[in-house]
């Protein structure tokens, strides 16, 4: 799956029972899912958002004005969420800044000091936020798990990613949100992911299709 970069998934059970591999149609199939083809330019997890969000009913979302100005907006959304959590994200230890800011800035020297690295990583999120979602980006500013995660903070609901390989067999991951304890006392509302075993997968999925909760699975191809 090009352009996101998700959580390892799981192939067996807590008890260590192996499962059969599970094609991404017969997991589409348990809840009605369908799949929409969005432009891959390195933000096409934004786009695939934008799409399932609005219940985009064709099988391929093509840019126009319109969709772009929404994605882009969404994704601001997102990633001021994420900004203003930055801090206490650190101090929970949900986010290595330093390990963030290696990936974003690998041509950089690596930080030495955490606080130095949050605030190198809060101008990445800034600057990139306002960057349109049709516009070319490089691997280094490829969603990842802490995007997804404040995906499903956002939008107040999980978000399933099915890493799909050529094979077409898929893993699932589920991206949430929680409640965190902070050492001051307070709780602050953060995100969490959880790798499913596939037949954990397919067994949650089908029950979001029996309660009609599961409409559209968007693609990122």
């Amino acid at each position: 799956m090009d352009s996101v970069v998700v959580e390892k998934g799981l192939t067996e059970q807590a008890d260590g029972v192996q499962h059969l591999p599970i094609q991404i149609g017969h997991l589409l199939a348990g809840f009605q899912g369908e799949a929409v083809i969005v432009e891959a330019k390195g933000q096409c997890a934004f786009l695939a958002l934008f799409a399932s969000t609005t219940n985009h009913n064709s099988p391929q979302l093509k840019n126009n004005v319109g969709i772009v100005t929404g994605a882009t907006e969404l994704k601001m959304s997102i990633y001021a969420l994420m900004m203003v959590n930055l801090r206490r994200d650190v101090e929970l230890e949900l986010i290595d800044p330093i390990e963030e800011c290696a990936k974003h800035y690998w041509d950089r020297p690596l930080y030495t000091s955490s606080a130095s690295a949050a605030a190198a990583l809060y101008d990445h999120y800034d600057g990139y936020r306002k960057m349109a979602v049709d516009k070319h980006v490089p691997p280094t500013c490829w969603v990842g798990p802490n995007e997804l995660r404040a995906m499903a903070q956002y939008l107040r609901e999980p978000i399933f990613v099915f890493d799909t390989d050529e094979s077409k067999d898929s893993h699932v991951q589920r991206y949430g949100y929680q409640q965190h304890h902070l050492a001051d006392g307070t709780n602050l509302e953060s995100r969490n992911v959880a790798a499913l075993s596939d037949k954990e997968a397919q067994d949650y999925l089908k029950h979001c299709g029996s309660c009609t909760l599961c409409r559209h699975l968007s693609q990122f191809d």
